[in-house]
């Protein structure tokens, strides 16, 4: 189902930006916010989906979830330098990747070598039950504060995640989006690696 949704998402962004649409280089957040807009994002709206029904707990890790993955998304929409530019480096596909055909969702792990074990293993490794886990101990290191404290804009805003830019559309603050296309600040709960303890030493468990 998340894999679905992600692949109808790809193809109707992919015919729309062939049709002469916007390819826009950050996401829409108002759909993860349940927010109304003005232009919304079919493909943003679409990420959003997927991260809901897979089950991402907090609002951090959705707002960082629904950066890379249209960032990566984007990308493989209209492969131009430009676009391949937004994707952190650590997302970028490796050799197994390009190789071995695999579910989109797969593409969209944060740790290269997980990736490239859940691709050369799908029968072990391709399957709802990981991508499940995965998604429900999926962290990001952040204790960040608002740059206007007592804007009393709800979650996200409240805690730095997001800003109101100059063109009045929502973004991630600066510093959230730095520490998202860190490698380094993201983990796992350990509740994932005590259900695969074969891949402990591809992945960053919390507290290490």
């Amino acid at each position: 189902m998340i894999d679905s949704i992600l692949q109808d998402a790809l193809h109707v962004h992919r015919t729309s930006v062939l049709s002469g649409s916007p390819n826009p280089s950050t996401p829409d957040y108002t759909s993860l916010l349940s927010l109304p807009s003005s232009s919304p994002s079919p493909l943003s709206a679409a990420i959003n989906r997927a991260i809901q029904l897979a089950g991402f707990k907090t609002i951090a890790v959705q707002a960082a979830v629904l950066y890379t993955t249209h960032a990566l998304l984007r990308w493989q929409t209209n492969p131009l330098p430009d676009t391949y530019a937004h994707v952190p480096v650590w997302l970028s596909p490796g050799a197994r990747q390009l190789e071995v055909p695999h579910a989109l969702w797969a593409a969209q792990l944060v740790w290269p070598r997980l990736r490239d074990r859940v691709v050369g293993e799908p029968q072990r490794y391709a399957r709802d039950e990981l991508a499940f886990c995965y998604a429900r101990c999926l962290r990001i290191e952040w204790k960040g504060e608002a740059a206007e404290p007592g804007m009393g804009m709800g979650p996200g805003f409240d805690d730095g995640i997001f800003e109101i830019k100059q063109g009045g559309e929502i973004g991630l603050t600066q510093r959230f989006e730095a520490t998202v296309r860190e490698l380094g600040a993201w983990g796992l709960e350990r509740e994932f690696t005590t259900r695969w303890p074969e891949l402990g030493d591809v992945v960053r468990t919390e507290k290490e």
